[in-house]
C-alpha cells in the first residue's frame, strides 16, 4: 500500500522521478497527512490486483490506524474479503514476536481459509536470533 504505481527505469529522469514519488507516498507520511481516505484504498487495491485476502499489519503504537480497524472490519464484512489482521510493532519487534505474528496468521489461514500447511514444521519454530 506504500506505492503501487511502477518505475520506469528505462530513462534515469523518469526512474528519479518515480522514486520520488515513491518517497512522497511512503506509509507513515502518507498516512499522517492523508486523511483516512488513504487507508481505505486497500479495497481499490484489493479488486485492481485481484487479491484472495487482505493482510493487514496493525502496528500497535499506531492511534490513527486503530480508530479505522472497525470501520475497515466492517467494509470487509460487507464485501465478503477475507481479512486478517496481523499486530506488530514497528518500533519494537519484541512486544510482539515473529512468533505471535504467524500465530495470528495461522490461525486465520486454519479457521477462516480451512486451510492445512503443507509443512506443519514450519508452523513454529525459533526464530530468536534471527534478523
Amino acid at each position: 500500500m506504500s506505492h503501487h504505481e511502477y518505475i520506469n527505469e528505462d530513462d534515469r529522469e523518469e526512474a528519479l522521478w518515480g522514486v520520488a514519488q515513491l518517497w512522497e507516498q511512503a506509509i507513515m507520511r502518507r498516512h499522517l497527512v492523508g486523511g483516512y481516505e488513504n487507508m481505505l484504498e486497500l479495497f481499490e487495491e484489493y479488486e485492481r490486483f485481484n487479491c484472495d485476502m487482505i493482510v493487514y499489519y496493525d502496528d500497535i503504537t499506531c492511534k490513527g490506524s486503530k480508530s479505522m480497524t472497525g470501520m475497515i472490519q466492517d467494509i470487509a464484512n460487507e464485501r465478503n474479503i477475507p481479512l486478517v489482521w496481523i499486530s506488530h510493532d514497528l518500533i519494537d519487534p519484541r512486544a510482539i514476536p515473529r512468533s505471535e505474528m504467524r500465530k495470528q496468521f495461522n490461525d486465520f489461514m486454519f479457521t477462516v481459509m480451512g486451510e492445512e500447511p503443507l509443512d506443519k514444521s514450519l508452523l513454529d519454530f525459533d526464530d530468536s536470533k534471527g534478523w
